[in-house]
C-alpha cells in the first residue's frame, strides 16, 4: 500500500502540472450537516425593521433563515417583555443596577463617569421605547414577524429565547415563554442570560453563575430558571454561557501580533470554560409530573467576535496613510487602488486570511478541549454560537472602517463556510455546533445586514425604501441555497491560485454547490472550465452534469467597496461629507451556462456555482474489493466484518463511509480495529457500498449485500 500511495502522489503531481486549474469534487466524502446556521439575532431590529414593513420582511424571508434569537445582546438583562412598551425597560431599575455595578457608594459616579455614560445611553433607549404608540410591546412584534416569515417560507423557524436572569424572576420569564408558545412560536432552546462572564453580569466564576440560575429547593417565583424550564418546558434545550476563548488572542501569524488580554481575564475565561466542561453531567431532580432526574443543561453559548484587538495595527496604518497621502481633499477612487485606503485594507485581508487558515481552527480546538466536545460520552452536548461578526472597539471611529465593505464580507463569508466544514470534520464530535445566529439582522451599525439609509442614500432616484441592504446581507443571501434544504458537506480542492472553495451537495444528490472566495490582495480574475470539474464518487458510482450550471456572485472593484455608505462616515471626523464609498454593490449577479464553458471568477468576488448532477451506481465491484481488505460474510443478514488485517496502517486509524445503491451517504465510522463489525441495524435489504480511507489519504472500498 505504501508503494501505491507514492504512485498516487506522483500521478497527482503530474495532474496538477497538466491541468493547472482543476477543480476536484469529492462526492465520496459526504457528511450530513446537522446544524442550523442561517440565522440572526434581533437587537434593535424593530426600530429598523418592524413586522409592518413588507419590504424588510420580504428581505429577511429571502435569506431562508432557520433559527432566530430573541431578545438579544446586552438588552436581554433588562427586558420585561410582557409589560411593555418595547422591551419593557425601566430606567429607574436600570439606574439602580448601574449604581450597584459601579459601586457608586464608594466611587465617583458624577459627570464623566462610567455610571453617567451608561445611564445616559439607557435613558435615550427608554425614551425611544416610551414613545411607541399605545404601549406597543416588542414581544408582540416578534410573534408577528415569525408568523410573517413562516408564511412566506413554508417551514417552522427555531427560536432561541434569551432569559432575563438579572432583573426578572423565573415566573416572569415563564409568562413570556407561555405567550410565545400559545401563539405558535417554536421555542427550541433557552439561553441562561447573555454574556454572564462579563463585569456587568456580576459573576466571578462559572460556579457562582450556575448556582445563581438554579435552586433545587426553589419555587417558580424565585430564581430557579433551570428548574422552571425543565418542569414546564421539558422539550426545550438549555444553553449556559461559555466565555470567549482565553488563549487564541495570543496566537501569532506571519507579521501578525495580537493584543493580549490581561492575565486576570485570561485566567477567568479559561477557568470558566473548564468548569463548564466538567459539569456537563450534573443533574437535578424535578418533582413533576413524577420525580425524575434531568441534565442541568444541554449546550454552551459561545459569542466570538473578530474584533479590533486582532487587527489593531490596521487602523494605525490607515491613520498614517491618511496623513501621508492627503485626507478629505478628494473623493476616494475605485478604478485604481487609493493609497489612503489600500494599505489598511490589505492589512485587514492579511489578518482575515490568517483567521481563515489557522486561527479559526485554534478556536474550535480550544472549545473542543475546554468544553470536552470531543469526548465520546458528550456527543449530545452542543455549542450555540448566538453572536458572531466583526466588531470595533467601543465605537472608536478608526476601527469601524471595515464595516459594510467587501473586506468584511470576505471574512464572514469564509467564516460561515468554515463553520459548516468544521461541523462535519471527523476530528470533532459530529454536529458539535448546533446553531449560529449572526449579530445582527437590523440595527444602526452598518456591519450588520439591514440599516436605515444615510441622508444621501435617501435621495437616490427611483429608490423609495428607507432601509438598505449592507454587505453582510449579500453574503447571507448567497448562503441561502444550503440553508433551505438539508445538505452534506463534501471536500473540494482546486489549483486556482488564491481561490478558496467550499463544497456541499443536497441530500438527494441532485445539486452540488461550490462556494468560492476570490477576494484579496494578490487575487486576479480566474477561469476554469466546467468540463474540467472532476467528480470522485463512492465505489461503483459515477456522476454527470445536467445543465444549466448557475454562477451567482457579488463583486467589487476594491476591498473597500461597499453597499452604500460605511459607518465611518457617520461618526468619523476625519472624513468629509462628500467623500463617500460609492454604492456599487447592489446585489447578486447571475450567469447561466447551458453547456460546458469557462466560468469567470472575478477578482474581489464571492459566489456559489450550482451544478445539477445525476449519479448512477452499478454493482461492478466484487465482494472483496482487493487483496488488502475483506468483507464477510457477504451477503449477510445481520452484520458484516470488514477485515483490515493485511493492511499495516489500520492501527493509525481509518474512516469507513457507507452508501446506498444510489450513492447516497448513510453513515460514517472512525475506527482503528483490525476487524470492524458493521451492524445492519435497521437498514433495509439491498446493495450497499463502503469506502475505507486511511490517514495517509489512501482509499479503497467494496460492495456488500444485506439480505
Amino acid at each position: 500500500m505504501k508503494i501505491k500511495v507514492l504512485t498516487l502522489i506522483i500521478a497527482l503531481c503530474f495532474l496538477v502540472v497538466a491541468d493547472a486549474q482543476s477543480v476536484k469534487v469529492f462526492l465520496n466524502t459526504q457528511v450530513a450537516e446537522q446544524g442550523k446556521f442561517q440565522g440572526f439575532s434581533t437587537v434593535d431590529i424593530f426600530e429598523e425593521c418592524p413586522p409592518s414593513s413588507d419590504t424588510c420582511m420580504n428581505w429577511l424571508a429571502a435569506l431562508k433563515p432557520n433559527v432566530i434569537r430573541f431578545p438579544s445582546g446586552g438588552q436581554a438583562k433588562f427586558t420585561h417583555l410582557i409589560n411593555g412598551p418595547g422591551y419593557g425597560f425601566d430606567i429607574a431599575e436600570i439606574e439602580d443596577y448601574f449604581f450597584d455595578l459601579f459601586n457608586c457608594d464608594d466611587a465617583d459616579c458624577g459627570a464623566g463617569s462610567n455610571y453617567e455614560s451608561a445611564v445616559n445611553e439607557w435613558t435615550l433607549t427608554c425614551l425611544e421605547q416610551d414613545a411607541l404608540p399605545g404601549g406597543e410591546r416588542y414581544i408582540d412584534d416578534f410573534i408577528l414577524m415569525i408568523h410573517n416569515l413562516e408564511a412566506q417560507l413554508g417551514y417552522t423557524i427555531d427560536v432561541l429565547f434569551c432569559l432575563n436572569i438579572v432583573l426578572a424572576d423565573a415566573a416572569e420569564n415563564k409568562a413570556a415563554l407561555d405567550l410565545l408558545i400559545s401563539n405558535g412560536i417554536h421555542v427550541t432552546g433557552v439561553e441562561m442570560g447573555n454574556e454572564t462572564y462579563t463585569q456587568s453580569a456580576g459573576f466571578n466564576n462559572f460556579e457562582s453563575y450556575l448556582n445563581s440560575i438554579q435552586n433545587a429547593a426553589g419555587v417558580i417565583g424565585d430564581q430557579d430558571y433551570i428548574g422552571m424550564i425543565r418542569q414546564y418546558f421539558p422539550a426545550m434545550k438549555i444553553g449556559v454561557c461559555a466565555a470567549p476563548p482565553s488563549t487564541v488572542d495570543m496566537e501569532q501569524g506571519p507579521g501578525i501580533t495580537y493584543v493580549i488580554n490581561p492575565e486576570s481575564k485570561r485566567i477567568k475565561y479559561d477557568n470558566w470554560n473548564i468548569a463548564l466542561g466538567n459539569t456537563w453531567d450534573n443533574s437535578r431532580l424535578i418533582s413533576l409530573p413524577i420525580p425524575h432526574t434531568v441534565p442541568l443543561y444541554d449546550a454552551a453559548i459561545v459569542h466570538f467576535y473578530y474584533n479590533s484587538s486582532f487587527w489593531s495595527d490596521c487602523p494605525v496604518q490607515f491613520l498614517e496613510d491618511y496623513d501621508t497621502y492627503g485626507g478629505a481633499c478628494c473623493p476616494y477612487t475605485f478604478d485604481t487602488p487609493d493609497l489612503r485606503l489600500q494599505g489598511t485594507f490589505d492589512c485587514f485581508n492579511t489578518h482575515s486570511n490568517y483567521f481563515r487558515d489557522s486561527l479559526y481552527k485554534s478556536i474550535n480546538d480550544y472549545y473542543a478541549d475546554r468544553l470536552q466536545l470531543n469526548n465520546p460520552i458528550h456527543t449530545n452536548k452542543k455549542i450555540w454560537a448566538t453572536e458572531w461578526n466583526i466588531l470595533e472597539t467601543d465605537d472608536a471611529p478608526e476601527t469601524t472602517i471595515f464595516h459594510n465593505t467587501l473586506a468584511q464580507a470576505s471574512l464572514v463569508f469564509d467564516w460561515q463556510n468554515l463553520a459548516y466544514q468544521f461541523n462535519t470534520s471527523p476530528f470533532y464530535n459530529a454536529g458539535f455546533q448546533e446553531y449560529r445566529t449572526m449579530h445582527n439582522a437590523a440595527s444602526v451599525s452598518y456591519r450588520n445586514m439591514i440599516t436605515a439609509k444615510a441622508d444621501y442614500e435617501k435621495s437616490l432616484a427611483g429608490d423609495t425604501t428607507d432601509i438598505k441592504k449592507r454587505m453582510f446581507y449579500h453574503v447571507a443571501y448567497l448562503m441561502r441555497h444550503i440553508a433551505s434544504a438539508p445538505v452534506n458537506t463534501i471536500t473540494i480542492t482546486t489549483t486556482l491560485p488564491n481561490v478558496k472553495m467550499y463544497g456541499y451537495v443536497d441530500q438527494v444528490n441532485e445539486n452540488v454547490y461550490i462556494y468560492y472566495n476570490n477576494s484579496g490582495v494578490v487575487n486576479t480574475d480566474q477561469q476554469f472550465s466546467i468540463s474540467k470539474i472532476k467528480f470522485f464518487n463512492s465505489p461503483g458510482c459515477h456522476s454527470i452534469i445536467e445543465y444549466p450550471v448557475t454562477n451567482e456572485y457579488i463583486k467589487g472593484k476594491q476591498l473597500y467597496s461597499g453597499a452604500g455608505v460605511a459607518y465611518m462616515y457617520d461618526i468619523n471626523p476625519l472624513y468629509s461629507s462628500d467623500n463617500k464609498i460609492s454604492s456599487e454593490i447592489n446585489g447578486s449577479i447571475y450567469k447561466n451556462y447551458a453547456s460546458p464553458k469557462k466560468v469567470l471568477l472575478y477578482k474581489n468576488s464571492m459566489g456559489v456555482i450550482k451544478i445539477p448532477i445525476t449519479i448512477t451506481c452499478v454493482g461492478k465491484l466484487s465482494e472483496e474489493s482487493n487483496n488488502f481488505i475483506l468483507a464477510y460474510p457477504n451477503p449477510a443478514s445481520n452484520y458484516i466484518d470488514i477485515d483490515l488485517g493485511n493492511v499495516d496502517d489500520y492501527i493509525d486509524g481509518y474512516t469507513i463511509n457507507l452508501y446506498d445503491h444510489m450513492g447516497r451517504h448513510i453513515n460514517q465510522i472512525i475506527a482503528s480495529d483490525e476487524i470492524y463489525t458493521l451492524n445492519r441495524n435497521d437498514l433495509p435489504a439491498g446493495i450497499y457500498y463502503y469506502s475505507v480511507r486511511f490517514v495517509d489519504g489512501f482509499q479503497t472500498g467494496g460492495k456488500i449485500v444485506f439480505q
